[in-house]
């Protein structure tokens, strides 16, 4: 199998977990469902459809993502250990400029890729535990176990923690699409680089 197939293989499988309601303004009740991607451009052998950049707003579709930052988390940043690997966080922030009056968003919609090629999915525990403790509040949860409720032209800070093997290899790129409607805008990919300042401990 292709690495290009492995790469979007992955990415369907990811981005197709995600499930949300939506609730229309005036307490409407509607009820939105999103869909995979269904096709995407490939360029240096990964699937994608534009490039953004960090700290640029990106429009996704249905909303403006903008990436602020991305570093080596501490486990201190969370209480729940270590897992046996080392953090990536991603923070950022999205607007959504959609029709409805706020979202309630299942999953996020975002995948890592290190220097090797090799994917990560971020981990909702940790994510969670990561953003409330730096008042990232759209990671909070939407109350019914859910990454978050997103609101109509708010601009709302986020966060996803990636646990990555302690062998990794650097250069990461994030792969993401639109958070409330993934078919709306494509695959975009964000070249990061990582705040060494919190590091973590040890060699690489």
């Amino acid at each position: 199998m292709s690495r290009q197939m492995i790469i979007t293989g992955f990415l369907v499988l990811a981005l197709g977990a995600i499930v949300l309601d939506a609730r229309g303004v005036g307490g409407g009740g509607e009820r939105a469902d999103t869909q995979t991607p269904s096709s995407s451009s490939v360029a240096d052998g990964r699937p994608y459809d534009k490039v953004c950049l960090l700290n640029v707003e990106c429009d996704l579709g249905q909303g403006v993502l903008t990436v602020t930052g991305a570093h080596y988390a501490d486990p201190s940043d969370t209480d729940l250990g270590n897992p046996g690997g080392r953090f990536v966080a991603v923070e950022f922030t999205y607007e959504y400029t959609g029709d409805l009056g706020s979202v309630d968003v299942r999953r996020l919609p975002f995948v890592l890729e290190d220097g090797g090629g090799d994917l990560h999915e971020y981990d909702p525990s940790l994510t969670r535990e990561y953003a409330m403790s730096r008042g990232l509040v759209l990671a909070y949860g939407d109350g019914d176990g859910g990454y978050g409720t997103v609101h109509y032209e708010l601009s709302m800070p986020g966060a996803a923690l990636f646990v990555v093997p302690s062998d990794f290899r650097e250069d990461f790129a994030l792969y993401a699409v639109d958070v409330v409607n993934p078919e709306s805008g494509g695959v975009v990919r964000i070249e990061l680089t990582l705040d060494q300042e919190q590091g973590p401990t040890g060699n690489r």
